[in-house]
């Protein structure tokens, strides 16, 4: 089996393969990462609302203890 000029199972194959595999997971990665920060971005938004509405510090306690994280 070739992929362009490459035979995929001789040592020169077994490198392109493994690249292959890690561009994928670093990819992979990087997009959970993007999906994390902006549900991060989305909590913090909506603590700050709740932060700055509140009027005495026990309420802003509560506030805090019911965000996830």
């Amino acid at each position: 089996m070739t992929l362009g000029h490459i035979e995929l199972f001789s040592a020169e194959g077994a490198v392109v393969l493994l690249l292959l595999l890690f561009s994928l997971v670093t990819w992979g990665l990087g997009l959970l990462k993007f999906v994390q920060y902006r549900l991060a971005q989305r909590r913090d938004r909506r603590f700050r609302a709740a932060f700055w509405q509140q009027d005495d510090v026990s309420q802003t306690l509560e506030t805090s203890a019911k965000q996830p994280g």
